[in-house]
């Protein structure tokens, strides 16, 4: 294992590249990456193709670098050239190390998915699985199925087979205690991040969740079986069978009840209360909620059932529980969620009323980056521009000017672009 000279953490693979710790790429790689940055969006991409031929069979790190960066730029571009795809896998086939390819098979498989091509795009994701499964490293293995499974949900993929071959993947990993954390275990944290990210991803499918709880034997910790059969009574409960879901989340109230730390039963009670919130059963939520003792943890529930409502467009409940927390983070939040719910809705004005009540910079700008947006597709530029300059939070606020940059830019409108971009940069550097 390499050490970083940046922040001296461990770098695992691509270990020759990236630090995970605080992501510095190393001195050679951050040359190019900065070569082909300083490229027009069209240029940058054909000189990574270009780049990719050029490649020697045994320059193993150059192929993860060029395969993932092309992987990326495709996907990025709206293309739908099957051909080139086909030459960014074949780069990705030559990579060494069984992490990286893994890696570059999930970004490849994504860009495939985003220009349409949804069944090669399952196949090569399965071939990245199969991949995670010859890693001997936990850690390693655990980030692998990890990283699958956050591009699935980011691309709505839930093909059952696809998550179950990663469930059984990561039930295989061994069981080891973190260094310094007693209950930490890598085969539990994707075991775990699989279930959230097919639910996320709007999975329903009771194949999956079946396979979950037939595995779930793995999670060793009495507050590790609560939190997965939470989530598995979710999903039981989104395919219909609201039944079986109950009948879960009374065993998870029992086994939240058996052990004798304080914090674990809170901790438990809030996570079977975001069940029964997100599963439609509201009544059975508040219930729980009234058994919680620790403050944090019940206002983080409160905050789960807020939630839930908002995702059903029952605003007035949620602002109601919102009226019941003490926390101002949890109450800002779900103001913040409701008026990014009004946003995408196209209710710019009953968004902006909410955003006005919200006194962090942080979460009002959360919300704004949508208002943004919001503007941005009703095609008043002029109004979404004025939105930009009120956010003051640098990462948001970059983000916005992206989409409005390149809004003017389709509109056939570059130099009102640039203007924005050069004015919006000296505001960041003022920050």
């Amino acid at each position: 294992m390499l050490k970083c000279q940046k922040c001296g953490g461990t770098r695992i693979k691509p270990s020759s590249n990236f630090c995970p710790d605080c992501g510095e790429i190393s001195p050679s790689f951050k040359e190019l990456l900065e070569n082909i940055s300083s490229e027009s969006a069209e240029q940058r991409f054909k000189i990574i193709l270009k780049r990719i031929d050029r490649i020697k069979k045994k320059d193993h790190g150059r192929r993860f670098f060029y395969s993932t960066v092309a992987g990326s730029s495709f996907a990025k571009s709206g293309r739908q050239n099957r051909a080139v795809l086909r030459k960014i896998l074949q780069a990705a086939k030559g990579i060494k190390d069984t992490y990286d390819r893994a890696y570059a098979f999930a970004i490849i498989g994504s860009a495939f998915a985003q220009a349409g091509y949804k069944k090669p795009a399952l196949k090569i994701f399965l071939k990245s699985i199969n991949e995670t499964r010859q890693i001997i490293n936990s850690e390693i293995k655990s980030s692998s199925l990890r990283t699958i499974a956050i591009i699935c949900r980011e691309l709505k993929i839930v093909d059952p087979e696809v998550f179950i071959g990663m469930l059984k993947i990561s039930a295989g990993i061994k069981y080891s205690r973190h260094r310094y954390y007693r209950y930490y275990d890598h085969r539990y944290n994707a075991f775990n991040e699989i279930i959230s990210e097919y639910l996320e991803a709007g999975g329903k499918d009771k194949k999956v969740f079946k396979t979950a709880l037939d595995l779930l034997f793995m999670a060793k910790m009495p507050d590790q079986k609560v939190c997965l059969l939470s989530q598995i009574a979710l999903g039981y409960a989104r395919s219909g069978k609201k039944q079986k879901a109950n009948e879960l989340l009374k065993e998870a109230l029992r086994m939240a009840y058996s052990t004798e730390n304080a914090g674990y039963v809170s901790s438990g009670l809030e996570r079977i209360a975001w069940a029964y919130a997100h599963s439609g059963m509201f009544q059975s939520a508040f219930k729980i909620v009234d058994q919680i003792k620790h403050p944090k943890q019940k206002e983080e529930a409160l905050y789960d059932i807020a939630s839930a409502y908002t995702r059903r467009r029952m605003y007035k409940k949620a602002l109601k529980i919102a009226d019941q927390i003490r926390d101002p983070s949890y109450k800002q939040c779900v103001l913040r969620d409701i008026a990014i719910d009004y946003a995408k809705a196209g209710k710019i004005a009953k968004a902006l009323a909410l955003t006005n009540k919200i006194k962090d910079p942080f979460y009002q700008d959360q919300a704004l980056r949508y208002i943004v947006y919001a503007y941005i597709r009703a095609g008043n530029l002029d109004q979404a521009s004025k939105i930009v300059h009120r956010m003051s939070d640098t990462y948001y606020r970059e983000f916005a000017l992206d989409a409005l940059a390149s809004a003017g830019q389709k509109a056939g409108m570059p130099a009102d672009s640039l203007q924005i971009s050069k004015s919006t940069s000296k505001a960041l550097k003022k920050d």
